[in-house]
């Protein structure tokens, strides 16, 4: 750097150092080299770009150039070649209300580059890409657009031939001044703008990776606080996920199959199962997924690129129509448990930093499941241990005061246990159709289910380690086997009616332990009263028993059709009428059953009353269902809604004012 060196005014001593003498020269202000900008307002625009907002510098900026090249307007082009993806936050003097991302690949970014003379040029012939952009901007699309790409390192507007990275490109809408005016004005602008620019854009993006990170670890903290429910804990996963990312929808697939059942098993009735909201699949039996699961790689697709696993589900989910996926695996440590798929983000495409949200959800989510699904387990291990516990402790009451005999007892026990194994969600009189499996491979006439049942039982039984009978004698071994197939034959209703004489007369004239029929009446009646007692449970749980005996009466009322030319009706949702149905229900079978058990154990008159309870609830409700009938409403969606329980209520404190 050249240096201009003052006269000194005396001739400095001889012990002073030479550096001293550096003191007195002053050095030359290099050139600006401005050719085409004014300086004056250069330095009025550098002193505007005190904001602490990327949008706010860069409207200025625009407004400059606008002004100077005589533009209808300029935007800025970010160009982000780590996820190769570009931006958009403004458009002249106006802001964009959100950011505007799409893909950008880096060979298109590299061609941006046009050079004449080592000096950086405007591009006139645009890629496709970039031709695309700026018709999702204007609606004009015969508009003179010209380009000039801004280097992120660069000290003049002279190309270099090595680690050319450009970092802008401005564009400029019907330009009234030449292509070699703009080019220089842009590089002379942002000579000296260009810093202030990207430290503001730098210090926002650590604020925002900053709030990202707070919004994570609340959503983490929500995480492992529902680990004790797995339904809660998947909603809050799928909820979370779906509003950090900004997607319409997110659905979560598990890799195994046993802990799809698990949570499945979960869910006890169609409520539960309704206000959980998310959807939980096998991924398995979808593209993206499966492949996720399997691979442990993020996928993130749109509609435009050519990929054949989005073609794949374009088929897979017709219901609504795919715009965009990003799916990504759900880890625990070092095992990959499933996916979450995340479908049609709100505005755009997925972006970088949504699949670095989502390689966090990652592991925290899949932590968080795991866990929780070792808790269901160990849960329902107890839940079982104490259902046994139970049990015994009541047949051992029973064979204590003498009403049965220990093998009496442990079939008894065992039915219970095993009841509604391999349940088809249909009952006998369905399966005895002539095309049915179940009917022809057990010929024998009636309780076609039960002896299904008791076919799958017997077969556990044989399995290796689980015939836990086997110690009996050969005698006491065909006893149980008769005693098992006797009380899994009486669940049939229509066994439970053909002896309901007997039973009666057994309860009104008193039980007679030595009368080998009286103790297959009465333990009849005790698998009977055990295989109705969800409905001796408080209202809720009657209610939400009979949705889903509803809904699978009524599914199989439309299959009969196919069946039987002349269905029953009262298995045809558009005729029944529900209260009716379940009240004749409770009061005819329920009712019967417990007041006739009651007559032996003075306890189970609690049960009575509850089943009373139940019925007035139930005639309660009859003007909400003709209400609903009135206004065209389905009584299945009346009966789930979150009102219905609440009008019911009300129904019931009137009542009881009125009284």
């Amino acid at each position: 750097m050249e240096t201009l060196k003052l006269p000194l005014l005396f001739t400095p001593p001889p012990y002073c150092r030479q550096f001293e003498k550096q003191k007195h020269e002053i050095e030359v202000i290099p050139s600006l080299n401005l050719t085409v900008s004014n300086p004056s307002k250069l330095l009025t625009l550098y002193e505007k770009l005190h904001d602490n907002a990327s949008k706010t510098i860069e409207r200025k900026i625009n407004s400059y150039l606008m002004k100077e090249t005589d533009s209808a307007s300029t935007f800025l082009i970010h160009l982000l070649p780590v996820p190769e993806e570009a931006l958009i936050q403004t458009v002249g003097a106006e802001e964009l209300e959100d950011t505007f991302r799409f893909p950008l690949s880096k060979d298109v970014m590299a061609q941006l580059i046009q050079c004449e003379n080592e000096i950086l040029k405007c591009d006139n012939s645009l890629n496709p890409q970039i031709v695309a952009i700026f018709e999702k901007i204007f609606d004009n699309t015969k508009l003179k657009i010209i380009t000039v790409p801004i280097l992120k390192n660069q000290t003049y507007y002279q190309c270099s031939a090595q680690n050319i990275k450009p970092a802008l490109l401005a564009c400029f809408v019907e330009s009234k001044k030449e292509d070699n005016f703009i080019a220089k004005l842009v590089n002379e602008l942002f000579r000296f703008c260009l810093p202030v620019l990207f430290n503001t854009l730098a210090t926002e993006e650590e604020a925002r990776q900053r709030k990202q990170y707070e919004t994570l670890l609340d959503a983490t903290r929500k995480f492992y606080s529902h680990i004790d429910d797995i339904h809660e804990l998947i909603t809050v996963i799928t909820n979370e996920t779906r509003q950090l990312i900004n997607a319409r929808k997110c659905s979560l697939f598990l890799a195994n199959l046993d802990d799809l059942l698990l949570i499945s098993r979960k869910y006890n009735t169609p409520l539960e199962a309704k206000k959980c909201k998310p959807c939980v699949k096998l991924a398995l039996h979808f593209a993206i997924p499966d492949h996720v699961a399997n691979t442990g790689t993020l996928i993130n697709c749109h509609r435009n690129q050519e990929s054949a696993l989005f073609n794949e589900s374009l088929m897979e989910f017709n219901e609504f129509k795919l715009q965009n996926i990003l799916c990504f695996p759900v880890r625990d440590e070092d095992k990959i448990i499933g996916a979450v798929q995340l479908y049609n983000k709100r505005k755009g495409n997925f972006t970088r930093f949504d699949e670095e949200i989502a390689n966090i959800l990652s592991v925290h989510g899949g932590f968080a499941l795991s866990q929780s699904l070792k808790f269901t387990k160990s849960e329902n291990f107890k839940i079982r241990n104490q259902l046994a516990d139970n049990l015994m402790i009541r047949h051992e009451h029973l064979v204590e005061d003498k009403y049965i005999t220990q093998l009496e007892a442990l079939a008894y026990f065992v039915t219970c246990l095993c009841h509604d194994v391999d349940y088809r969600a249909a009952n006998s009189s369905f399966q005895q159709t002539p095309s049915d499996g179940l009917c022809t491979l057990y010929s024998s006439p009636g309780s076609v289910m039960e002896r299904h049942r008791l076919s799958q039982i017997l077969r556990i039984l044989n399995s290796e380690g689980c015939n836990f009978v086997d110690i009996l004698n050969r005698e006491n071994y065909r006893l149980f086997l008769d005693l098992l197939k006797d009380l899994t034959l009486a669940t049939d209703l229509s066994i439970h009616f053909k002896h309901y004489t007997k039973k009666f007369i057994m309860t009104k004239n008193g039980y007679n332990r030595n009368n080998p029929e009286h103790r297959y009446v009465f333990t009849s009646l005790l698998v009977t009263c055990a295989d109705l007692s969800d409905h001796t449970k408080d209202w809720t749980v009657s209610k939400d028993v009979a949705i889903q005996l509803f809904q699978e009466f009524f599914t199989q009322g439309d299959l009969e059709v196919n069946y039987y030319s002349n269905p029953l009706q009262m298995k045809d949702i558009e005729v029944v009428f529900m209260p009716d149905l379940i009240v004749n229900f409770l009061r005819d079978v329920c009712l019967t059953a417990f007041k006739m058990l009651a007559v032996m154990f003075i306890e189970i008159k609690e049960l009575v009353q509850a089943i009373k309870r139940n019925i007035l609830y139930w005639e309660t409700s009859k003007h909400l269902f003709l209400k609903a009938l009135d206004s065209g409403k389905p009584s299945l969606e009346l009966l789930q809604s979150e009102e219905f329980d609440k009008d019911v209520e009300a129904a019931i404190q009137l009542v009881a004012t009125k009284k």
